[in-house]
C-alpha cells in the first residue's frame, strides 16, 4: 500500500485516510455552495496562466491533491445551481 495514496485498501489507516478526505471536500463543497455570486472566478488568460499539471512517480498525496482541486478548479467554478444560471444542463462541480 502506498505510503502517499493509502486510500480504497482494507487496512484501518485506509479507512481514516478516506474519512478524512471525505470530510475534507464536503466542507469546501459546503462553504463553496454559500457563496452569493454565481461566479467569483477568474479570466481565461488568469486561468491558464495559474494552472500548470506537474504530474510525477510520487505525486501529492491526498490532503495536497484535494487542496490544488479545490484550490485550482472548485473555487473558480461556476454556481449552476444559482438562481441567475441559466446553465442547467451543467452538471454541478464534482470534487
Amino acid at each position: 500500500m502506498s505510503k502517499l495514496n493509502p486510500i480504497l485498501a482494507g487496512s484501518a489507516q485506509s479507512i481514516d485516510a478516506y474519512q478524512q478526505a471525505i470530510a475534507q471536500t464536503s466542507q469546501a463543497v459546503a462553504q463553496w455552495l454559500q457563496q452569493p455570486e454565481m461566479y467569483q472566478g477568474k479570466s481565461v488568460d488568469e486561468l491558464r496562466e495559474r494552472i500548470t499539471l506537474d504530474f510525477n512517480e510520487q505525486g501529492l498525496g491526498n490532503q495536497a491533491a484535494i487542496e490544488r482541486a479545490i484550490e485550482y478548479f472548485l473555487k473558480d467554478s461556476l454556481s449552476v445551481h444559482h438562481p441567475q444560471c441559466v446553465a442547467h444542463l451543467h452538471c454541478p462541480s464534482l470534487v
